[in-house]
């Protein structure tokens, strides 16, 4: 191989490189830049008498200064205030947050809003609490200093439905320390969620520090279901002298002018003790007969909805779109939520990430929320029509079976970037794929132009839409970044010899056979013409294989006309047998070398083969 084909092909792999990296290391310095400023509660249903923690996160950039609060005093007590600082690195960016928490008593009963606040240019959302009265068993409980009580959030539920369980302990005379026993019922599991929480409350005068955790109750058979109370063991602080100490020492030392209490950091001046909650009793409710069919959601109000990006009105063809499907459920759990279905369709090819889940806590309850990612890349342009989604669920309010759809989405998608339209001209069509290569001595035609992949074109539309100053930022960071990968393309550049011009194939090393299946399974499919499973081996070959991708400039064209006939350009068919040239060309150019193992395929690009 030529000394300038050499340097050629070295130049192209070190752009496309550094063009990733830089794309990559900005898109990493926006996030990084990001302000926000953000509101939350530790709980949104409050009794009275007991304060709570309002918490202001600003995110990014310290805008300086200090939110003002003079808006909260209308309907709350201000207990206390602090700051503290928080850096957290997430994917290689570091974060800086600032957190100014806020101790708060409401005043009165009832739903009370938390206004927005502003630092610099950042707002935050408003918030709303429910404040409700001290329930009776706390009040009838409030004349004694140290009592534990359990309740449940919904003691009528289905059974494999979660129950929200509270365990609280009220403390009015400084514990030394203690132990409490988890939850325990015949037929049902128990789980801890969250961190134990702590905070102060009033009650008939009393003042309680109150330790709180929440579980959660999975029955496991209906009818009902005895919750066994919880033991708190406990040491509880003495009054009076110190029983360590005997009362000859404690003479001795008020006799020469020493204080005796000065021992009771040093010796353990407490007593054991064991209390006990209530007890609970559960109704667990079977499965009802109208509703024996499918998916069981039994909740108070379930919504499904979706959002795209970019806008569907940009739909082109080859060009990703990614849509959001979330499915919210009020007074159900996260196990409750049934999977999204995805339909194929004709016009699109659809690319499913995994579901998320989690629970939200909102002034109305808890609510069950599912979000599924879905890339979907179009195939030909004109409409293309997605089907409706629906999903069953069980009102509990009303005890009958409902259902909630998703409206059909119907769109336009547009030719590419490069005027493809996904439709190949019918005189190539016919019999392309058997096409004979290029003769010898003739001019391989020029590698077509392509649209960059899916995934890195939204990347590079979302460096767009940053704002000015932002984009400086990542700017910077991106060619430090470049810098980095210079160097270290220099050093490889300087210590990986490259095979002369015509070497022949020196073989396989001993140890090569998964490298050596899986060419013979990217031989295989490509003398069949089978495009995709051809893509499939080869994805699989590129990481076994020593030193990763294609490194001539043939494999590399071939890989790009497959990749093209995969995802969506102009369908002229695809040439297998000069795929196996180029193929078979970087095999013999390929120093031995031990296979390796590497990522793992991204969700757009199809999973290689099992077994």
């Amino acid at each position: 191989m030529s000394a300038p084909v050499l340097r050629s092909r070295r130049l192209r792999r070190a752009a496309a490189t550094l063009a990733l990296a830089a794309a990559l290391s900005a898109a990493l310095a926006a996030g990084a830049l990001a302000g926000s400023l953000t509101a939350l509660v530790d709980r949104t249903r409050i009794e009275q008498g007991e304060t709570f923690s309002l918490i202001l996160r600003l995110n990014g950039p310290d805008a300086g200064g200090a939110p003002d609060l003079s808006a909260l005093e209308k309907d709350f007590t201000i207990l206390d205030r602090r700051q503290q600082t928080r850096t957290v690195v997430t994917n290689g960016a570091m974060q800086n947050s600032v957190d100014w928490v806020v101790t708060l008593v409401p005043k009165r009963t009832g739903k009370i809003g938390i206004p927005a606040f502003r630092i610099g240019s950042e707002r935050s959302d408003p918030l709303q609490i429910n404040v409700v009265k001290p329930s009776a068993a706390s009040e009838k409980k409030a004349v004694q200093p140290l009592y534990v009580e359990m309740t449940a959030g919904n003691t009528n539920a289905f059974v494999q439905s979660d129950i929200p369980i509270t365990v609280r302990v009220f403390d009015s005379v400084g514990l030394r320390g203690g132990s409490l026993t988890d939850p325990t019922a015949e037929g049902a599991t128990f789980t801890p969620t969250g961190e134990q929480r702590g905070f102060a409350k009033t009650i008939n005068g009393r003042r309680y520090l109150v330790i709180e955790q929440d579980y959660l109750m999975r029955p496991q058979r209906s009818g009902t279901i005895e919750v066994a109370p919880v033991t708190l063991n406990a040491r509880l602080p003495v009054t009076g002298r110190n029983p360590m100490v005997s009362q000859g020492m404690q003479d001795f030392m008020n006799g020469n002018g020493f204080d005796p209490s000065i021992l009771d950091g040093l010796l353990d001046a407490a007593r054991p003790t064991q209390i006990r909650s209530n007890p609970l009793t559960i109704d667990v409710r079977a499965r009802p007969a109208e509703a024996q069919q499918g998916w069981f959601l039994p909740a108070r109000k379930v919504t499904l909805t979706d959002s795209w990006k970019p806008a569907l009105k940009e739909a082109r063809v080859g060009e990703a779109l990614s849509r959001t499907l979330r499915l919210a459920a009020l007074g159900a759990t996260e196990n409750q939520l049934p999977p999204l279905p995805v339909t194929p369709v004709d016009g699109v090819r659809q690319y499913e990430e995994a579901s998320k889940t989690r629970q939200d806590q909102t002034p109305n309850g808890s609510t069950a929320v599912l979000e599924k990612t879905v890339s979907v890349v179009p195939t030909r342009t004109g409409t293309v029509t997605l089907p409706e989604i629906s999903v069953k669920w069980w009102n509990t309010a009303t005890s009958k079976e409902e259902t909630v759809t998703l409206p059909a989405e119907t769109f336009t998608v547009l030719p590419g970037a490069n005027g493809e339209t996904g439709e190949a001209p019918p005189a190539v069509a016919a019999g392309a794929a058997g096409s004979a290569a290029p003769a010898a001595g003739e001019a391989a035609p020029p590698a077509p132009q392509e649209s960059a992949p899916p995934e890195i074109a939204g990347l590079l539309q979302r460096l767009r839409d940053l704002p000015p100053a932002s984009l400086a930022l990542a700017a910077a960071v991106a060619v430090a970044v470049i810098g980095g990968v210079v160097l270290m393309l220099r050093r490889r550049r300087a210590a990986t010899p490259f095979a002369p011009a015509g070497a022949p194939s020196a073989g396989l090393p001993a140890g090569a056979g998964d490298e050596a299946g899986a060419a013979q399974a990217v031989e295989a499919a490509a003398r069949q013409g089978d495009a995709a499973a051809t893509h499939r081996a080869f994805l699989v070959w590129q990481r076994l294989a020593a030193g990763g991708g294609p490194r001539t400039a043939g494999l590399q064209a071939a890989a790009d006309t497959l990749t093209r006939q995969l995802y969506s350009t102009v369908h002229a068919g695809w040439d297998g047998r000069a795929f196996l040239t180029a193929f078979r060309a970087e095999r013999a150019l390929r120093a031995p070398a031990r296979p390796r193992r590497g990522a793992p395929i991204g969700p757009l690009y199809p999973q290689p083969p099992r077994g």
